[in-house]
């Protein structure tokens, strides 16, 4: 079995990925210590823990997502309500993850960069946006879940901190 197969089974089957939950935890009410929780026991290790100067946990996420290198789980409020969680894999080649994402949620809305291969492929599904893009100046490829009206708390309350609420 190559490399995209295992990923495409290891995040339908066992993640269980859907518009609105991740990890078994619906996205639109779960808390930044819920996440963390649930992302640990299904194989994370944590890198960095949020603190006052950057509201988002950084996880390795190479167990539990084959071809993935990071997760990142965003939060905002005393709450710690979720505002986004964010795989990276590194370079521009992830074959396989549109077509997984187009078969479970649809055809995505394109917006398109300044050149051909340069694409954003959005979904969006009972408030939560998912997007998918090639980060061309970091050599990486995202897939972010996000909750836009959260994000946009997220943008106002982090000072120093550049969010392209445009993605999310």
């Amino acid at each position: 079995m190559n490399k995209v197969s295992l990923f495409l089974i290891m995040l339908i089957v066992i993640q269980g990925v859907s518009a609105a939950e991740l990890f078994g935890l619906q996205l639109k009410t779960s808390t930044l210590d819920q996440l963390r929780t649930a992302v640990k026991n299904a194989g994370a290790t944590i890198i960095f823990e949020s603190d006052e100067h950057r509201p988002y946990d950084v996880f390795d996420s190479k167990k539990i997502l084959p071809g993935s290198s990071r997760l990142y789980i965003g939060h905002v409020g005393e709450n710690r309500q979720t505002a986004f969680v964010e795989y990276e894999f590194p370079g521009l080649r992830q074959a396989g993850i549109l077509e997984m994402l187009s078969s479970k949620y649809g055809n995505p809305a394109v917006r398109k960069g300044k050149f051909l291969s340069d694409k954003h492929y959005f979904w969006e599904l009972n408030g939560v946006r998912i997007t998918l893009w090639k980060d061309w100046e970091n050599y990486r490829t995202l897939l972010s879940y996000a909750l836009p009206e959260v994000m946009s708390d997220l943008q106002s309350t982090s000072q120093g901190m550049t969010i392209d609420s445009s993605l999310y």
